[in-house]
Order: structure tokens, then C-alpha cells, then sequence
């Protein structure tokens, strides 16, 4: 790719005219108490950055940043959800990050809850590297992720585990990460009183959801006959369209252990885009990926992939095509409302036409590696930036999943 040094800092400082810089609020020694107080300070635009430490959640109701430290943590016992993300506007953001492990949610004893919801929103939301799993749950099942009523919520280099993540009435895209279903078991002396129902990893309703380069597994099963402790499907859909792209996706049922339940991949009534290339399996024995009534298209998706975050350091990333020899061309932009777009399989457009800028032109080999340099300018942090490529491969055209990383 030429010119790609050039374009990227003229994408940098087109976007970053649009974006208010705001202030960095610190919760930890030296600032405040405990992230409410500090989300209470907050105006849109500004950053709040947890320390090492264990802290209660809130509600976020505005276009702010929440960076997380590698030892931060949201820790609960009886507040559900941990956090909560309501009514952000359109043409606003949310992005919310850690660093590895940085935040955590803990939920210990408690039969149902929320770790983190996101919910009525016609602006953006970014979750990026975050971790969501709990403790001794007991009596019942809880959900890492629960999105509603949203227009556009990308989910990067994350760990939703032991749980079903709800999605419903949203647009959605995944890449980078692992869902995982709850494991189910039953101990049989009653006076201990520890079950736990499996569950899939994702139950989608009524949405648009994207998915590549990421593991959703369904939760496994104890030794046990008891009903509602069974090996579970990846993904259950209810009148939903799923895109599922690239080599580096596997989506696959729960097992198990003595092999007396099981279930297909994904199962329910909707729409699936498939790329074969994907791993879509079901539980040992008669099971299968999916049922060819949910087929709607069998072919190959362009899948895209982005690493990297901090000024004056590099974006990398691949683009994986659909043959060797494609042809690639990379955009960036702010985060845009996703638009499916009217010609036939080209696919939804993700980014922001009035901030969008071409990066460059390349070809796959059968992918083609990307290394974006981004300008040693700290202003710049907070910088939330979506990428895409229109792929061309023989006479056919169309744009990869999307990939949204923020400046650190």
C-alpha cells in the first residue's frame, strides 16, 4: 500500500477537528473516591481512568471515556448491572476499555444479574478489552452482556464467559473476542443447594449482528440427567440476520460429558450469512453447525482486523480477502451509523461519510498486512477510529467487516 503514512495523519487530523477534547478524571489516590463520584464530575468528552483498585459501578449517560488500569476492576455483590449504558445520542460516543484483564465485573452468590448492559442507544458504543466473568454463582444463571435497542455497539478484544450474552433489537459487530455459555451442574446433596443452568454464549433477537475472527461457544454439561443442565448451542436466534466471516471464526455447541444431550451450533429462526472458510460445529454425535433452513448465503466475506492504539506508535492489522489477488482499498472515519447498503451482497457500510478518508489501495496474498503509523501527538487520545475495506475479487464487490480501535 503507498501514500498509507500520508493518508492515515490527514485521516487523524480530519477526525480529530471533530472531537472535543476533554478532561481526564482520575478514580484512585490523587482523585476521586470511587467511579459514581467521578461519573457524576464527568462531562461529554472527557475521560475517566481507574487505577488499580476494586470499584462500584453506575449508570453512563453520556459520550465519555472509561479506561481501565491492568488491576481495575468493577466488583458487585447485589447492583445489576454493574454498569449500565443508557440513551447515548446519535452522533455521540461511549467507549469503554481495559488493558488484558484491566476491568473486571465479580458477581458472587446472587441468582441472576447484568455485568455490564448497554441499552437505548442511537449513538455509538465501543467495548474494547474487557472482561466480564463472575464467582461462585449459585441458584441459577447471570449475563456477562446484555444490549437492547442500539444502533451501533462494536465489541473488540473481549471475554464475555460464563453466561448468555443477550442482544436484541441492536446492530452489533464482534471481532477479537470469546463468548462463552455458563457450564451447567447439579450436585446432588441437597443440602448444599449448588446448581447452575448452562446457557448458550449468545441469544440474538431481532438484529443485525457481525461476527469474525472471534470463539462463541455454548456452555458444556456435567455429569448429570437433571433437565436444564444439557450441553447448549453457541448462538440462539430469533427472526435475526448473522453474518459469520472469515478463517478465524469458530463457533461451536457446548458437550456434554457422558454425552447424553447435545445440540447444533446455532440454532432457532433467522437469517445466516456464512463464510465457509468459518468452523461451525455442533455437540459430539448427530449434531451440525446449523440447520440449512437458516441458510441465506454461502460465501465468502472479507474480514478485517486492526491492533494498536497509542500516538506515535503503529495499527496493525490484516485484511483477509476472498481469493489471493483481490484487491483492497482501506478507509477510516469516525464511527458512523451502520447503513446496509442497496446493491446486492456488497454488504453494510459501518463508517462516517463526512470524516471518511482512503487510507490506501493493496492486494491480499491471500491477506494483505496493514501497518498504519499514527502522528506522536497526545491530543489525540480518546480518538475513536473505524476502519473498513471494499474488496474486489474478480467481478465481485464487497465491504469487510468493520474494525474500531481508540486512541490511547
Amino acid at each position: 500500500m503507498h501514500r498509507l503514512s500520508y493518508s492515515v495523519m490527514l485521516a487523524v487530523v480530519t477526525t480529530t477537528t471533530l472531537a472535543a477534547q476533554g478532561r481526564t478524571l482520575i478514580v484512585g489516590p490523587g482523585g476521586y473516591s470511587d467511579f459514581p463520584a467521578a461519573l457524576a464530575a464527568a462531562v461529554d468528552g472527557d475521560t475517566i481512568r481507574l487505577r488499580d483498585g476494586k470499584w462500584t459501578g453506575g449508570t453512563i449517560t453520556k459520550a465519555i471515556r472509561v479506561v481501565g488500569d491492568p488491576s481495575a476492576r468493577f466488583e458487585t455483590k447485589d447492583q445489576f448491572p454493574a454498569i449500565d449504558i443508557v440513551g447515548i445520542p446519535a452522533g455521540k460516543t461511549v467507549t469503554f476499555e481495559g488493558v488484558s484483564a484491566a476491568i473486571t465485573f465479580l458477581v458472587e452468590y446472587q441468582p441472576r444479574g447484568d455485568f455490564l448492559r448497554v441499552r437505548d442507544c442511537d449513538g455509538n458504543v465501543h467495548l474494547d478489552g474487557l472482561i466480564a466473568t463472575y464467582g461462585n454463582v449459585r441458584f441459577g444463571t447471570c449475563r456477562p452482556l446484555q444490549i437492547s435497542n442500539c444502533k451501533n455497539v462494536s465489541i473488540s478484544d473481549c471475554v464475555m464467559q460464563g453466561g448468555v450474552n443477550s442482544i436484541a433489537s441492536s446492530i452489533v459487530s464482534i471481532q477479537d473476542s470469546r463468548l462463552t455459555g455458563a457450564f451447567g451442574y447439579y450436585d446432588s446433596d441437597p443440602r448444599s443447594g449448588l446448581f447452575r443452568y448452562s446457557s448458550s454464549a449468545m441469544n440474538v433477537a431481532s438484529s443485525v449482528v457481525v461476527v469474525a475472527t472471534s470463539e462463541v461457544v455454548g456452555g458444556s454439561a456435567s455429569p448429570t440427567l437433571w433437565p436444564g443442565f444439557g450441553a447448549q448451542p453457541a448462538i440462539e436466534l430469533s427472526n435475526s440476520l448473522m453474518k459469520l466471516a472469515g478463517s478465524k471464526l469458530r463457533v461451536a455447541a457446548g458437550q456434554d460429558i457422558n454425552l447424553r444431550t447435545g445440540s447444533d451450533g446455532i440454532v432457532g429462526v433467522g437469517q445466516l450469512l456464512v463464510d465457509p472458510r468459518a468452523t461451525i460445529v455442533g455437540s459430539t454425535g448427530s449434531y451440525v453447525g446449523y440447520r440449512q433452513s437458516m441458510l441465506a448465503a454461502f460465501f465468502r466475506w472479507p474480514s478485517l482486523r486492526v491492533r494498536g492504539d497509542t500516538p506515535g506508535g503503529t495499527i496493525t492489522g490484516e485484511v483477509e480477502g476472498m481469493a489471493t489477488g483481490d484487491l483492497v482499498e482501506l478507509y477510516a472515519s469516525l464511527p458512523g451509523s451502520p447503513v446496509t447498503l442497496p446493491v446486492d451482497r456488497l454488504g453494510t457500510l459501518w463508517l462516517d461519510l463526512p470524516t471518511l478518508i482512503v487510507l490506501g489501495r493493496g492486494a491480499t496474498l491471500p491477506t494483505m498486512p496493514l501497518s498504519i503509523p499514527i502522528p506522536q501527538d497526545a491530543t489525540l487520545a480518546g480518538l475513536p477510529l473505524t476502519f473498513q475495506a471494499l474488496v474486489l475479487s474478480g467481478t465481485t464487490l464487497r465491504f469487510s467487516t468493520p474494525a474500531t480501535v481508540v486512541l490511547d
